[in-house]
């Protein structure tokens, strides 16, 4: 099997139970997004900050300073508390060239005290058998591996040495 980019489609659903109330998981999930986006996620060698600007039109990317960095995607839906969206753009350097349309949503539990996140991550491009597994894994590490751990058990992964804060 090569690992050759084709036309494909990609429907990535992950569904993810969080001990903690829809706002403050909204509030990690945002504001707070680089306080659990693992070192190994960052593709900048001196990353300064993870960030998501919490407005229709904000940008979902990495700042390295100086007015450089990396643009992830685009915010589309923003509504505290309940949806997040955003779309981007995957290059042939992330496993491209593709698009992908990103969603969390949020709902919490009758007495409000847990949450649950439903993921939705639907990749649509020349995507190779690499890329579609990376993301399928990526993201299962993202939310399983480093969001719940780090609001369920206070849990920091490995963060770059460069990032301010």
């Amino acid at each position: 099997m090569t690992d050759m980019p084709q036309f494909r489609t990609l429907d990535i659903k992950l569904e993810v139970e969080i001990n903690r109330p829809a706002g403050v998981v909204w509030q990690s999930l945002t504001a707070g997004i680089g306080e659990w986006w693992p070192k190994a996620f960052y593709v900048g060698t001196s990353p300064k900050r993870f960030a998501i600007e919490p407005q229709v039109g904000g940008r979902v990317f990495e700042d390295w300073g100086g007015g450089e960095g990396g643009l992830f995607g685009v915010v589309t839906v923003y509504e505290t508390n309940r949806m997040l969206q955003w779309a981007g753009d995957m290059s042939a350097d992330f496993g491209g060239p593709a698009r992908s349309v990103t969603t969390f949503r949020l709902t919490p539990s009758a007495d409000g005290k847990r949450t649950t996140l439903a993921f939705r991550d639907t990749p649509y491009g020349l995507l190779s058998d690499g890329a579609m597994q990376g993301l399928q894994e990526g993201w299962h590490f993202l939310l399983h591996g480093c969001f719940k751990p780090f609001l369920d058990e206070g849990k920091r992964p490995e963060r770059p040495d460069t990032l301010e804060g």
